[in-house]
């Protein structure tokens, strides 16, 4: 709340310490949490921060109102803010807001909406932009800022030049760039404040338009993307200004969706992953919130309005219908526009599937007509075989032995019935 956040609401950024503390960018300079009480250290003259980061030696900086420097140990767990200003020639000297800060292995980076700086440990560096300096990323060690006169460009050396294909996004505002599969990165984009969400691969050989779900892009349109992140392998968070965030796989499908919920604001200026998975989301108006253990679930709409079982056979998983067997095959085997149930390959009967057991590489399962197994061939797909039964109930449940491996034990109403097949 603004009470125990010193009176200040505006929260723009957070980072974690190595020490498992958080700390927060906001109005009234950086607030520290340690799990029980907020302390805070004042930024520059105006005490705003707008911007930080956190090294893994612990090391932290901060981007102020036209200040920017780092944060220096006073006591074990307090601080002092000490400027980097006295580095800065008078002329290059800026009073806007130092939107982003980010630690690299060639030197902390300042950006301003006129100038980005590069402290070296005793020296600045700086670069002045064409237009005007509005976003700024880290990726790979790498950074990258967006000029709205030259479009996406990136620090190499001590010239900043022009990324290849880059050029797009003089007009196209940049809110995301994150690390993606195969060393690429992922860019997030918006024509506009209202345009549709855009999604980029980037790589050495330039940028590659990805598709975006169908239902991810009609439930987000008219949103205005603020900022991203990746929150784990092959998912990022992306937030808007003022409908809350929501989590999307690596295929831009939609995961979750978080807006409108009690304590959770839907203008989202920053979201950052801790170290115990959880989120803590950043807000223009209403401080800082926490999403404790996300992916909890991922929907992933069924074929038939009944799904009686389910198992996985391998990395396969096939779920029993009302309409037969179908299995899960997600985009990295099928080029569709997202994870879908199929019809198991090679089994035609759509007669309901009432129970299912996997034993080492088998797959049994039952229907009116008796049990049956789905037998793997060369091909990867599957023949159904009518298996003998010397029983007169109907199994509605299955479950292999551990202990023999063709045996399976079926629950009847009678009671436990086994079974064994060869």
């Amino acid at each position: 709340t603004g009470e125990e956040t010193f009176g200040g609401r505006e929260h723009w950024d957070a980072a974690q310490h190595p020490d498992g503390r958080i700390f927060v960018a906001t109005q009234r300079g950086i607030l520290i949490f340690d799990g029980h009480r907020w302390t805070q250290v004042p930024i520059g003259k105006e005490k705003n921060a707008y911007s930080l980061a956190i090294g893994e030696d612990g090391s932290g900086y901060v981007g102020g109102s036209g200040d920017f420097g780092r944060l220096v140990p006073s006591t074990e767990r307090a601080y002092v803010y000490e400027s980097f200003l006295p580095f800065v020639a008078p002329d290059d000297r800026s009073a806007s807001m130092v939107w982003g800060t980010h630690i690299t292995g060639h030197g902390i980076y300042f950006q301003s909406n006129i100038h980005l700086y590069r402290w070296d440990g005793g020296h600045v560096d700086v670069w002045t932009a064409s237009k005007r300096f509005v976003t700024s990323f880290e990726v790979y060690d790498r950074i990258f800022i967006r000029d709205e006169t030259s479009g996406l460009m990136e620090v190499v050396g001590e010239a900043l030049v022009p990324v290849k294909g880059g050029e797009r996004f003089a007009e196209t505002r940049v809110f995301m760039m994150a690390p993606f599969v195969d060393g690429a990165v992922l860019v997030g984009g918006q024509q506009g404040s209202k345009g549709p969400l855009e999604l980029y691969r980037f790589s050495e050989e330039g940028f590659e338009a990805l598709p975006v779900d169908r239902h991810l892009a009609d439930s987000t349109l008219g949103f205005t993307y603020y900022t991203g992140a990746r929150v784990r392998d092959g998912y990022f968070a992306i937030g808007t200004q003022q409908n809350g965030f929501f989590l999307m796989n690596d295929f831009g499908e939609v995961y979750e969706y978080h807006a409108g919920e009690p304590g959770l604001p839907g203008d989202v200026t920053s979201i950052m992953r801790d170290a115990q998975g959880g989120l803590w989301i950043t807000h223009y108006a209403n401080g800082t919130s926490y999403v404790g253990a996300p992916f909890s679930l991922t929907r992933v709409d069924t074929p038939a309005p009944q799904v009686l079982d389910l198992v996985r056979l391998d990395e396969q998983l096939i779920i029993a219908t009302d309409q037969g067997l179908w299995s899960l095959r997600d985009r990295r085997d099928v080029q569709r526009a997202s994870s879908a149930f199929r019809p198991l390959a090679g089994i035609r009967d759509a007669d309901p599937v009432f129970a299912m057991a996997v034993s080492g590489d088998r797959l049994f399962y039952v229907t009116s007509a008796g049990l049956h197994e789905a037998r793997r061939m060369e091909d990867g797909s599957f023949r159904s075989v009518m298996l003998a039964m010397d029983y007169a109930e109907m199994p509605r449940n299955l479950i292999a032995s551990d202990v023999h491996a063709n045996r399976l034990y079926a629950a009847v109403e009678g009671g436990l019935v086994a079974i064994d097949v060869c």
